[in-house]
């Protein structure tokens, strides 16, 4: 895909019970960022809320909770989801709930398609996302959440618009009408996944001393976001939040709202 350093942020997660062929899937994947994990129990370490696809090998995962997949999804609900099926006789009761399948044996031509195809729609809808809520930051600055006095942040958020700006620019160029179509598809897909399977444990707490938006991505909170990042945060203890997007971690105790490390 031309113009990819401007995407070397997104990754690619690919999950397969074999490290050589692991490291074969790698190999055909040039230039991509990849991360290899052999079992279920070790994806949320090597997780990243930029992964752009997630190729999952079925035979290591439970149709039953998606626990997988809800993991993905909530990391990021514009991740392109692509299941790696066996030989013959295979039937899921969750084929509609992925946006891909490559039947094995896998070859090289097919896991390059999926994965070029699912990076271009992953990145196009997670680069859309990102630009409304960048817009909508900006415009309530104009409209008076600029008095704070933090000039240096509201740069920043400019600076970010521009890039997220010419990204968009370039991927509007560069996908065809199929590949928008499939990206909003995979996008009401994965809505109506997550609202059927949320994530246990998911806080629904709300209080007026949280911080108006994340101070590491700038996302609003406190508002209603219409998708899994819900309002914006977590409550994880007394003045303490965990972003939506980013799973940065917020102290509320004084003025400056003090960032802690997270886990």
């Amino acid at each position: 895909m031309d113009g990819r350093r401007w995407f070397e942020e997104f990754g690619v997660l690919l999950l397969d019970d074999s490290v050589t062929r692991l490291a074969l899937f790698d190999d055909w994947l040039p230039g991509v960022r990849t991360k290899l994990v052999t079992s279920p129990e070790d994806l949320a370490a090597e997780l990243e809320s930029s992964t752009a696809v997630a190729c999952l090998s079925q035979s290591l995962l439970s149709d039953a909770d998606g626990d997988c997949r809800k993991l993905i999804l909530n990391r990021n609900p514009f991740c392109q989801l692509v299941s790696i099926v066996p030989r013959t006789g295979f039937t899921s009761v969750v084929e509609d709930e992925y946006d891909a399948w490559i039947r094995r044996p896998v070859f090289k031509e097919t896991l390059q398609e999926r994965v070029e195809h699912g990076w271009k729609c992953g990145i196009y809808a997670s680069t859309l996302h990102e630009f409304y809520n960048l817009n909508a930051e900006l415009v309530g600055d104009a409209d008076g959440a600029a008095a704070d006095g933090d000039a240096a942040g509201r740069e920043r958020l400019r600076t970010r618009y521009r890039e997220v700006t010419r990204r968009l620019d370039f991927l509007q160029a560069s996908l065809d009408a199929t590949e928008i179509r499939s990206t909003m598809q995979s996008v009401k897909l994965h809505r109506h996944f997550l609202r059927d399977r949320p994530e246990r444990g998911q806080g629904t707490e709300t209080s007026k001393y949280h911080p108006a938006r994340c101070p590491e991505c700038r996302l609003p909170w406190g508002v209603d976001h219409r998708n899994v990042l819900g309002k914006g945060f977590e409550p994880v203890g007394a003045y303490v939040w965990k972003c939506a997007r980013c799973n940065e971690i917020v102290h509320g105790l004084g003025a400056s709202h003090r960032r802690m490390v997270g886990p």
